[in-house]
């Protein structure tokens, strides 16, 4: 399973991380070139990553000080004190109000006009991938329970007839 993930996140290198955004406990980090694309039921253009690697697993984006982020993270407040308010968040449906969103937003603003770039991505044994990043940032995603559903999959954002690359504690496998 280790070798044919890296095999895949090999498309990666050399791609810009330019957003990372969440709806529930859905994590979803964008690759690549920006492509302009009619998306919405709306017939709205909106701006859509070349790869999109999503997840419902655990992760965090690490740097040279430690963790920026994580995605536990959303039960917490946002704002100086993490504890104040924290057992009204409500997490799922009002995005922007915790300390996940915060501090995912600060994080892309930061590197909006010079993204970090993808150097290199690796992979475990049991399905867990880091993708280490330009500026000395890693993304990690690890499974954090026995449940054996989906870690996480990548897929082409702008081809919707191609199939996803799922890896789930069963292996990797095109859905």
């Amino acid at each position: 399973m280790k070798k044919r993930i890296e095999n895949k996140l090999k498309l990666l290198l050399g791609l810009p991380l330019w957003d990372v955004r969440r709806s529930a406990s859905l994590v979803w980090f964008d690759f690549g070139e920006k492509i302009s694309q009619v998306k919405t039921r709306k017939g709205e253009t909106v701006l859509v990553a070349e790869y999109k690697i999503d997840t419902e697993s655990a992760w965090h984006i690490r740097g040279k000080k430690g963790i920026v982020v994580a995605s536990a993270d959303r039960f917490y407040a946002g704002g100086k004190d993490p504890y104040k308010g924290f057992e009204d968040i409500d997490w799922e449906d009002k995005l922007g109000e915790n300390r996940c969103d915060e501090r995912l937003e600060k994080f892309i603003k930061q590197y909006k006009k010079s993204p970090l770039v993808v150097v290199s991505a690796e992979a475990n044994a049991w399905g867990g991938l880091i993708i280490n990043l330009s500026g000395g940032f890693v993304i990690e995603i690890f499974k954090q329970n026995t449940v054996n559903n989906e870690y996480w999959r990548m897929f082409e954002s702008v081809n919707k007839g191609k199939n996803h690359f799922v890896v789930t504690a069963r292996g990797a496998k095109i859905e």
